[in-house]
């Protein structure tokens, strides 16, 4: 999956042919080969309306050229970091082996990150009123702007697991 200056962010929605469960363990072989510190990788939880209202509501788990990681939440058109940027252990040449949970119950979203067996971030989401669609996960690649570098990333053994 790669980006240019046309395309600064390229999604890919797993091709589910079955109902998904709110609670899942998405996993995924990921290396970032080009790009600049704006530039990312990431698993995505999204539980926007299937309307074309542009009522999103995602959460990306991302992963940087630079081997940083980190979650954010975008509502609508608006998106921010709830982890800090931290170290992704094992990150180099030849990818690294990540987990996302992603669960959905009680008025929350509980997501996390691992690599490898390494908690990277978590995070229990208690503001999910606009979190009403059906559950979507998939792949996505961004860069920092139309002028930033382009990302360029690989993904292998993408596989979604439903959780107890």
């Amino acid at each position: 999956m790669s980006t240019d200056t046309a395309t600064t962010d390229r999604w890919g929605v797993a091709p589910v042919n079955a109902e998904v469960p709110d609670r899942v363990l998405v996993s995924v072989k990921a290396e970032v080969t080009e790009g600049d510190v704006n530039g990312w990788a990431v698993i995505y939880c999204e539980y926007s309306r299937d309307d074309d209202s542009g009522n999103d509501f995602y959460y990306t788990l991302q992963i940087r050229s630079d081997g940083r990681a980190r979650i954010r939440k975008t509502v609508g058109k608006t998106g921010w970091d709830l982890t800090p940027d931290v170290a992704v252990p094992g990150f180099g040449k030849g990818g690294v082996a990540l987990r996302a949970e992603c669960a959905r119950g009680d008025g929350r979203v509980r997501v996390a990150l691992w690599a490898g067996e390494s908690l990277l971030a978590e995070v229990e989401d208690t503001e999910t009123k606009s979190a009403v669609g059906r559950p979507r996960f998939g792949l996505t690649a961004g860069q920092g702007g139309g002028s930033a570098p382009p990302t360029r990333a690989y993904f292998d053994d993408f596989e979604i697991g439903r959780l107890p």
